[in-house]
């Protein structure tokens, strides 16, 4: 009796609409569109993900991906030191 139903928001209140889907590429993770062309280009060319830059990112994302691998290969290298400097100790005179 008497009870209403009341719409609270936090933030922003969008209305969302249907359009319809276009071809579309990924790269680097997003969705670009296949007929603009001239906005890929820009976007590849102004944001991050470009030149030397892009080279950084893509290695740190393959060593995040293959960090097992990476600890496994500086556990040897500190092994194999150990080993150079034991033979090292042991095969030279002492000074």
């Amino acid at each position: 009796a008497g009870h209403e139903t009341l719409e609270v928001v936090i933030g922003m209140r969008r209305n969302l609409t249907m359009k319809p889907s276009y071809p579309s590429t990924e790269a680097f993770g997003y969705c670009f569109p296949k007929q603009d062309v001239v906005l890929f280009q820009n976007v590849m060319e102004r944001t991050y993900v470009f030149g030397f830059t892009k080279q950084v990112v893509l290695a740190g994302q393959g060593a995040a991906e293959s960090w097992r691998f990476l600890v496994l290969v500086a556990i040897v290298c500190v092994i194999m030191g150990y080993g150079f400097l034991f033979v090292i100790w042991y095969s030279f005179e002492k000074l």
